[in-house]
């Protein structure tokens, strides 16, 4: 395989990733985080600015004939391993996972792959199921707002702020009370929320939410 980086990027907005257009481009483009959709052979399916940056010498990263690969090889190692993971089909109760890799004088990088959905709007029309990366300085520390917990996990508003309290340490009983609901309603979103996301426990819920993090 050739080692000089292709002066086109085989980025894909239109075919292989169904409606991304719903939630809207720019919204992609605007959030803290790089943010690469790869398949389980971790080719590039989609890239938003702040991942396509990276790849800008001397960054840590780059895409070589359209796959996406870390310069420093355990890194690359710990990628290809977790994008396997979240992309077996049927595999509904995969969250994910995460590590942090060095990036020469600046600060260490979190890396987080989480599965991406098939009913998410950014998913692929095919059968075939994607990974979503997240990518950010080590150095940042801010939650994710519930709407982007919202567009990237393909739950509903009430659904994402709900996964957003647990993930700041309330319960579920301290959420009922915040939206003036029943617990019978506020257990449903729940059972909604960890059936759309695949989790089998609260803290599978809080895990998730914290691999948004902005670090």
């Amino acid at each position: 395989m050739s080692r000089q980086t292709p002066a086109h990027i085989p980025v894909d907005h239109a075919g292989q990733l169904a409606n991304h257009a719903a939630i809207g481009l720019s919204a992609l483009e605007s959030l803290p985080q790089a943010i690469a959709v790869l398949d389980p052979h971790c080719r590039v399916k989609y890239v938003n600015r702040l991942a396509h940056s990276l790849c800008a010498s001397p960054g840590p990263c780059r895409m070589l004939c359209g796959y996406w690969q870390f310069l420093e090889e355990d890194a690359q190692a710990r990628l290809e391993e977790l994008v396997r993971n979240v992309c077996v089909p049927g595999r509904s109760s995969t969250i994910g996972g995460g590590f942090r890799m060095r990036s020469g004088e600046g600060p260490p990088l979190q890396v987080s792959v989480l599965p991406l959905k098939a009913s998410h709007p950014l998913a692929s029309p095919r059968s075939v199921p994607l990974a979503l990366v997240f990518i950010v300085a080590s150095q940042s520390a801010s939650f994710a707002a519930s709407h982007v917990i919202a567009d990237q996990l393909g739950l509903t508003a009430t659904e994402a702020r709900l996964a957003a309290s647990l993930a700041a340490g309330k319960t579920v009983f301290d959420f009922a009370a915040l939206q003036r609901c029943t617990m019978h309603t506020a257990r449903s979103h729940l059972k909604n929320l960890m059936r759309k996301t695949g989790c089998r426990r609260q803290f599978d819920v809080v895990r998730l939410v914290q691999s948004l993090q902005a670090g």
